[in-house]
């Protein structure tokens, strides 16, 4: 049984900083946007097979690929976030979200799949600020990747990324070049530039029944916990 949902949908824009600001690329973001690390393996395996198209007509074979590029990101030095990426959160009161020192890719994503239908974002415990993933609160998830190796083992299910920020409207500020992707189409982008990913609209989607979302009582139709801090602004139907 399934019953129809409103999917958020996303719109996001890059700025030339380097050009007052311009906007020079808009895209609708319906699963993720992601920069650095995955982002580089999508574009390198994207340009490989614009170059020899016949050499990946196998899924199989992509995929073994696709691991051979991911391996070789795992093993050889990567490219640090933390002197290239400052992450800002929220409308009304924007955050800063802080970027460590070891990461090397940022994802933000708006479905629990990723990767071949992986949740990077996982189950949050009750003690922190945040909630499981879901496609119609209004809210964006902000992960942060340590490493090719960091996304291997996330694949076990032993671990996840690291749970940066729930929010409606996130703004990315970056000095150089650094690879991107939405929704599997990667490039690279030239910095500085700006990147703002915000509410667009909604699409129907068929959702399974029996799913009822955290701190909302469906006899009510209310969110049950009082901290507003951190509740999603609305919640999927069970």
């Amino acid at each position: 049984m399934s019953r129809v949902v409103d999917m958020d949908r996303w719109k996001l824009t890059v700025y030339d900083d380097s050009a007052g600001g311009v906007p020079v690329k808009e895209m609708v973001m319906n699963n993720y946007f992601s920069l650095g690390i995955d982002a580089a393996i999508a574009l390198k395996f994207h340009q490989q097979r614009e170059q020899a198209p016949e050499k990946f007509a196998s899924r199989a074979g992509n995929k073994f690929r696709y691991a051979l590029l991911g391996a070789e990101k795992a093993l050889l030095p990567g490219c640090m976030l933390y002197d290239n990426v400052q992450i800002t959160a929220g409308v009304a009161s924007p955050v800063p979200v802080p970027v460590q020192g070891d990461w090397e890719g940022v994802v933000v994503s708006n479905l629990p799949n990723y990767q071949a239908g992986q949740n990077f974002w996982g189950a949050p415990s009750s003690t922190e600020p945040f909630y499981p993933i879901n496609i119609c609160d209004g809210l964006l998830e902000v992960m942060g990747l340590s490493g090719g190796m960091h996304m291997a083992v996330i694949r076990t299910e032993l671990y996840t990324a690291n749970r940066l920020a729930q929010t409606d409207r996130l703004q990315l500020r970056v000095s150089h070049d650094v690879p991107m992707q939405v929704d599997g189409e990667p490039w690279m982008q030239t910095g500085p530039c700006t990147i703002v990913i915000e509410s667009w609209n909604h699409a129907p989607m068929l959702k399974k029944c029996g799913y009822i979302p955290p701190a909302f009582d469906v006899e009510t139709e209310t969110e049950t916990d009082t901290d507003t801090e951190h509740l999603p602004s609305k919640a999927c139907p069970p």
